[in-house]
């Protein structure tokens, strides 16, 4: 269990950074820079000072790239078979360690049709009977 708190935290700390590269290249201080010293550093501290740098002139802002971690559980109720043999349901249990974790990439784009966003994700911790969507598009804004 520790080496997978572990790795989630390498592999988090390595996507922050990579973000925050890419928020930096849309500065002067560039992806490089932004990428290293939130390596060297924390995220925080890279994102802190690479807002600080001015942005460039004229960037188009309507292709964005991000990148995600996302944790969530779906429960509600289950069925069984009560003492008189009659089906009934009861609310699920939840546990901290049902939970699942996810991490990811997109593209949102304000297209001439409308917002698009495509997304590509990386169950991190996927169990049997899990039903995964590694791609997502959407079409239009969310709610």
């Amino acid at each position: 269990m520790a080496i997978l708190t572990l790795l989630f935290g390498l592999l988090s700390g390595c996507l922050l950074a990579v973000l925050v590269g890419i928020i930096g290249s849309r500065r002067r201080i560039g992806f490089g820079l932004a990428f290293l010293l939130s390596l060297i550093f924390t995220p925080l501290v890279g994102l802190i000072i690479t807002l600080l740098t001015d942005p460039l002139p004229g960037g188009d802002r309507t292709l964005r790239i991000f990148g995600f971690l996302d944790a969530g559980y779906a429960w509600g109720y289950e069925g069984f078979v009560n003492a008189n043999g009659h089906a009934d349901y009861r609310r699920q249990e939840f546990s901290m360690s049902d939970l699942r974790y996810s991490t990811g990439i997109g593209v949102a784009w304000i297209s001439p049709l409308g917002p698009l966003k495509f997304s590509l994700a990386f169950p991190l911790n996927e169990k049997e009977g899990d039903k995964t969507q590694r791609f997502q598009f959407q079409i239009g804004t969310g709610f």
